[in-house]
């Protein structure tokens, strides 16, 4: 295994393998790692063109929206739309929060928003009943 694939924690990979296959398949060592070696080149190559843009628009950060834009302009129109509803999910639910705590008569704090929202962030609907496609079809 490669020294760039230790960050990504392969039990991660091997449950969202596992969630694609039938139960009874068996998953070789080299197929986990091949695997994990391929997310990582696909996210690297993903955040780098979503940097790039960032750069041609003269901003450091590089938003959720600015990953969407890059995988439609590198081709990969179906991801873009099966993950559309889980960015538009998660910024639903930061308005609401950010509603119910002027409702309750404290300002709205951008350092306890984001250290708060991590672990309460509302599921998104379910992309197998979205318009968009299916990640788990599209990596079969």
């Amino acid at each position: 295994m490669s020294e760039d694939c230790e960050g990504l924690p392969i039990a991660n990979v091997i449950r969202i393998m596992r969630r694609a296959l039938p139960p009874s398949a068996l998953i070789s060592n080299g197929a986990r790692e091949t695997v994990q070696e391929c997310v990582v080149e696909f996210i690297s190559f993903i955040t780098s063109e979503a940097a790039e843009n960032c750069s041609s628009d003269e901003r450091k950060t590089v938003t959720g929206k600015d990953v969407l834009v890059a995988m439609e302009k590198l081709g990969f129109e179906n991801y873009a739309e099966a993950l559309r509803p889980y960015y538009n999910g998660y910024f639903d639910s930061r308005k609401s929060q950010r509603r119910e705590k002027q409702v309750d008569g404290q300002a709205p704090n951008a350092l306890s928003d984001s250290t708060q929202e991590a672990g309460n962030i509302q599921q998104p609907p379910d992309p197998q009943q979205s318009k968009g496609a299916n990640i788990s079809a599209l990596v079969a």
